[in-house]
């Protein structure tokens, strides 16, 4: 399961986006269950890929929608609501992994930068299986920050340059902080790893 993912799919005009954006982040309560209704479908599809798990996947759904009705009013760009739900839905996706640590099978892609990641912090021989967990536990130390950049280049195998357009940063700054985090990343991993042998 996983892979680089597919950005959510606009189900609705553009105009109509922006209207229902705007008039919810004035707290019209049918304006954003129009949204709802019309991204629910993609934003359970995009939990499902990630976690594997249907029930798992409608909790976080609900969970992503219930922090967008919260936090709307901090959008921006009414034309990013799609990229803006599905960064929300990612980050509860990686929560949800976090606590279950477990099946990490079902964790995206990118084996041999979580390879080259656990070498250079000491420890090249740990269970391919069990990498991607112990990654995603020591991205959980690192600041804030860093966090989901680091998750979208070593979880989601994003390029620097696809992180900038999911995030909305230039792609330079996605580079420095993926060079700053990535250090941080090491440190973290060489504990988690010691811990896992203790």
């Amino acid at each position: 399961m996983g892979g680089i993912g597919h950005p959510i799919v606009m189900r609705i005009e553009p105009a109509r986006l922006r209207d229902l954006v705007g008039r919810a982040q004035e707290g019209d309560a049918d304006a954003f269950t129009a949204l709802v209704e019309s991204f629910e479908q993609p934003v359970y599809t995009l939990a499902l890929q990630k976690l594997g798990h249907p029930e798992d996947a409608q909790d976080v759904a609900q969970d992503a929608f219930m922090e967008a009705f919260r936090t709307i009013e901090k959008l921006q760009e009414p034309e990013a609501f799609p990229a803006w739900i599905r960064r929300i839905t990612l980050s509860f996706a990686f929560q949800r992994l976090r606590k279950r640590q477990r099946h990490p099978e079902v964790l995206v892609g990118g084996a041999s930068e979580i390879d080259a990641v656990a070498t250079a912090a000491g420890f090249p021989e740990i269970n391919a299986m069990e990498l991607p967990g112990l990654v995603l536990k020591a991205i959980s130390r690192v600041a804030e920050a860093y966090q989901f950049p680091l998750m979208l280049r070593y979880l989601e195998k994003l390029t620097p340059q696809q992180i900038a357009q999911e995030l909305g940063m230039n792609p330079n700054t996605v580079r420095v902080t993926l060079h700053r985090g990535s250090a941080l990343l090491r440190k973290h991993l060489e504990d988690v790893m010691r811990e896992r042998e203790s």
